[in-house]
């Protein structure tokens, strides 16, 4: 997806999966509301989020770059982890 003068548009993507995240992050907080009153919770969560976003945007990126390759490595690491 290429706009005007070769320009990605990629990043469209990215700020779905981003409002996605902090959709799901209400919708949790909403359900169970006194899940982070306690005080090392808060920047947990941030940090296993950051975390997340970091990992899967590697993993899509790899993918998307070449995809039967991430594919079988991805499957190695399924196979380690069941081990």
């Amino acid at each position: 997806m290429s706009g005007p003068g070769g320009r990605s548009r990629g990043w469209i993507w990215y700020l779905f999966a981003a409002l996605a995240v902090v959709a799901f992050v209400q919708l949790l907080v909403h359900r169970w509301p006194g899940s982070l009153d306690v005080s090392g919770d808060g920047p947990q969560l941030a940090y296993l989020l950051a975390l997340l976003v970091l990992l899967g945007g590697g993993f899509f990126i790899r993918v998307a770059q070449r995809p039967s390759a991430a594919l079988q490595q991805a499957g190695i690491w399924v196979g380690i982890g069941l081990v």
